[in-house]
This record gives C-alpha cells, structure tokens and sequence, in this order.
C-alpha cells in the first residue's frame, strides 16, 4: 500500500524553478531592478552567465510573473505580483489541482493535514470559512 507521497520540491520551488524563485526573490526585495542589478545581486551565490539571467527574467515577463519597462534607454524588471499574491495564486492552483481528483478527498485532505501541523489551525479555517459565509450572504442579499 502507498502511504506517501512525495514531490521534488518543498515551497515555492513546486511551482518555480531554483533560479526563477531566486530572481523573484531579489526583485520582491529591491522592488525594481535592471538586469544588470539582478545578475550582480545573484553572482553573489550563484554562477549563471549575464546572458542566462537575462534570458531567464525575459522568460518570467512572458508568464506573467515579472513587469518590464523601458526608462531611460535600460530595461527595469520588477514583481508582477507581491510575495502575499503569489503565494496566494500559487496555493490555489495547487488546492485547485486536489479539488480536480476529488472534491471530499482534498477537503479531508486539507482538514487532516492542518489538524497534524498545528491543530489551532483548525479554528482558524473555521473563521475563514465563516467569514467567507458571510460575504457569499451579503453579496446575495445585495443582488436580490
């Protein structure tokens, strides 16, 4: 019988790559950058060429994850999303994708697994739950 599973990768690196979660990292932290101030800010640690690094920023724009501007004759790059955003979108993508296997499953699934991590936890998805109750309730009201 299976009694785990696993992925590869904890955190956001699911859903990015080592250099994509670094890149993103250092632009949520400066807030706006051109690419020349990301690779010298990731040389520090890593050992990707200028030219990768630029490839791989141009790349995140095209997803969606990063912001590209032209001032003054230089590309700037910055978060498209805040770190909170991202989290967010990222942890309903992942919820979205259980809720595709089975909608009870991936409930309990998130129940069970709050309740091992930090059983307070539960209370707090109560609130949340209860919360979300009552704007479904006032937003019906309001349309009626």
């Amino acid at each position: 019988m299976i009694n785990k599973f696993t992925t590869r990768n904890k955190g956001l690196h699911q859903v990015l790559g080592h250099l994509e979660q670094d890149l993103l990292n250092y632009l949520w932290d400066s807030g706006e950058a051109t690419g020349r101030q990301v690779f010298d800010a990731v040389s520090l640690h890593r050992q990707n060429a200028y030219h990768t690094i630029l490839t791989v920023l141009n790349r995140m724009v095209k997803k969606g994850l990063l912001s590209k501007k032209k001032k003054a004759g230089v590309f700037h790059f910055s978060a498209a999303l805040s770190r909170e955003e991202f989290e967010l979108l990222a942890c309903q993508q992942a919820i979205k994708s259980a809720l595709s296997i089975s909608h009870s499953n991936a409930i309990s699934a998130i129940v069970n697994l709050l309740s091992q991590d930090d059983p307070e936890l539960i209370d707090e998805l109560e609130c949340v739950i209860e919360q979300k109750r009552r704007q479904l309730k006032e937003k019906d009201s309001d349309e009626k």
